[in-house]
């Protein structure tokens, strides 16, 4: 029987960090130079977001530069989450590293795109939904909660879809109120109301056509994606991974408080979530993907923290297995 778990032999370190830092770069690097001309440019999924992408960007190895570091500080921010948080119910550098290994493997997800400042934007927003736990009249955090999912939502127009799980996610943790309510709406419109106005003012333009154009991108337009075979094992591989890792906490092994439950389920519902509107909202898959990878990251965390033996084992060689056949596939079978 094997007596130790990943994340014992995944320990906080500063070879810890640089090690698995210079496997994600071997892997970045050879990506770039095999598999740049697969990965098509990424498009913005925000109004305000097309003309910044088409100057800053014409460079190609820019954005692949920018994708790195964005996706190496998200790695490290979630560490940080955890260590704040607790949610993986202990000390490790599992978060930094199955997400680094998460994005190495998928190659299309580590050019630079502008989702992945929301990302950061919506890892903000659940620091504030954590930090407000049984507060009732937790108004100021309602309220920047609002602002940041508005911030998120104009950068990457996507991001407006996750404000029910955010309303929900609120409520499961602080409790919820009808003022809560209305201050996370405030600071919701609190800056489309600016820009639309000021564009109104500077521009006399009709601010509704603006509106137009950001509900029109929100249309459903349900799809199930054709994958190749790597592909396919990959992501089947990562869903029953995820699913083991929720089954967990489902039935609620490990928990020291009632506070670790709350934020792992938390965590779950969004993933889950994110999954769905991937299937809802093509247009936006590359996106999701990524959301679904931050999340799947934390599950898998808490997976192979607590779980020990050789089963465990043998799902961490599955993952790292799945994950080098789609990314080996994808530069061989280009």
């Amino acid at each position: 029987m094997v007596k130790h778990r990943i994340g014992f032999l995944i320990r906080p370190s500063l070879f810890t960090f640089c090690f698995v830092l210079f496997l994600f770069l071997i892997a970045y690097v050879i990506a770039y130079a095999f598999g740049n001309e697969m990965v098509g440019p990424i498009q913005s999924t925000s109004v305000f977001s097309d003309a910044i992408l088409s100057h800053c960007f014409e460079y190609e190895g820019l954005s692949w530069i920018l994708g790195g570091v964005f996706v190496v500080g998200i790695a490290y921010a979630l560490y940080l989450f955890n260590e704040t948080f607790g949610v993986v119910s202990e000390r490790t550098f599992l978060p930094y590293v199955f997400l680094l290994f998460l994005v190495a493997f998928q190659i299309d997800q580590q050019k630079f795109s502008f989702d992945k400042i929301s990302a950061i934007l919506l890892l903000i927003v659940l620091c504030r939904m954590f930090f407000s736990y049984k507060d009732k009249n937790a108004i100021a955090s309602s309220f920047a909660i609002g602002v940041y999912m508005s911030l998120a939502s104009i950068i990457s127009v996507e991001y407006v879809l996750l404000l029910p799980i955010v309303w929900c996610a609120q409520i499961g943790i602080s409790g919820g109120s009808i003022r809560m309510f209305l201050a996370n709406l405030c600071g919701f419109f609190l800056f489309p109301y600016f820009i639309l106005g000021t564009l109104y003012l500077v521009t006399g333009e009709n601010i509704w056509s603006f509106v137009a154009d950001y509900i029109s991108r929100l249309s459903i337009e349900f799809f199930f994606p054709e994958y190749t075979f790597h592909n396919a094992v990959f992501y089947v591989t990562m869903l029953i991974l995820s699913l083991i890792a929720s089954f967990r906490i489902g039935i609620g092994l490990h928990y020291e408080a009632v506070k670790d439950s709350k934020m792992h389920r938390v965590i779950m519902l969004f993933f889950f979530w994110c999954l769905g509107m991937f299937f809802l909202y093509p247009q936006y898959s590359h996106s999701f993907v990524f959301l679904c990878t931050i999340f799947l990251s934390l599950l898998l965390s808490h997976l192979f923290t607590l779980g020990r033996g050789l089963w465990y084992n043998v799902l961490f060689c599955v993952f790292v297995g799945g994950g080098l056949l789609n990314y080996l596939g994808v530069l061989i079978f280009k």
